[in-house]
């Protein structure tokens, strides 16, 4: 037998303090699902439930949106979002201090072989190289389903907008002072066959420029850093996503 703990305090039977603990609890999907109501009245809803009052929940609406970009589409209907907006939602919708405080540890390593497993085969139709290098294990605090997210649109990138027949590498590591890393690489910047330029010229701005706004979010979420970085040859594109917070032990 064993012991339910949430932040650190047993979990008892008792129904009132189990709602309380539910109340606490955020879910952030890798698809999430929309109300058919604006964008603003989507992420009020849970703090209406919990009984926030009116002026409070306008403020924390307004924040949120700020926090992810979302400001102009304050009234626009949520399920006609883009996939890339509703992912951005949906991180709206978790409240930012309960993220900032329910991290627990994450094996970057293992939701990294899980993610190449997951594209493996559309790399394998498209004539792709996708490999991963990293440590048998990497534990970091964090959010599964966030860093999740973020690893899918990386590799999603490096897919999307490359030529057939690119190379694409999945990199993991740590820095001296504790912290670890996690970097995408491609070389679909290669000359192609009569001199064309490899990478697409013209990159769709929800599936790219979108894609590097949530994993901005998700870095800002994990006090970390999402940005462009020096490819290693044969490379010629790379983003990496900084996570500065020291490691932490493995669970058990």
């Amino acid at each position: 037998s064993g012991s339910l703990r949430f932040r650190g305090k047993p979990v008892g039977s008792d129904r009132t303090e189990r709602l309380a603990l539910r109340r606490q609890v955020v879910l952030v999907d890798q698809h999430p699902i929309m109300f058919s109501t604006s964008v603003a009245a989507n992420i009020e809803y849970g703090l209406k439930i919990r009984k926030i009052d009116r002026a409070a929940r306008h403020r924390a609406v307004q924040a949120a949106l700020e926090t992810v970009g979302l400001e102009r589409y304050r009234e626009a209907r949520a399920h006609e979002l883009s996939g890339g907006e509703t992912q951005r939602l949906a991180l709206a919708r978790a409240s930012r201090a309960e993220l900032y405080e329910a991290k627990a540890p994450v094996d970057l390593s293992a939701l990294a072989r899980s993610v190449c497993a997951d594209y493996a085969q559309a790399a394998w139709k498209r004539g792709d190289d996708l490999g991963l290098s990293a440590p048998t294990a990497l534990i970091v605090p964090g959010h599964a389903v966030l860093l999740d997210i973020a690893v899918r649109n990386l590799v999603e990138n490096a897919l999307k907008h490359t030529p057939e027949g690119t190379q694409i590498a999945v990199q993991l590591g740590t820095v001296d002072v504790g912290g670890a890393w996690l970097q995408v690489c491609d070389d679909g910047g290669r000359p192609q066959a009569g001199g064309a330029p490899g990478r697409a010229a013209a990159v769709p701005v929800d599936s790219l420029h979108l894609g590097h706004e949530i994993l901005r979010r998700v870095a800002d979420i994990h006090g970390g850093h999402f940005g462009a970085a020096p490819a290693p040859a044969p490379f010629t594109t790379c983003y990496r996503l900084d996570l500065p917070s020291p490691s932490v032990p493995a669970p058990g």
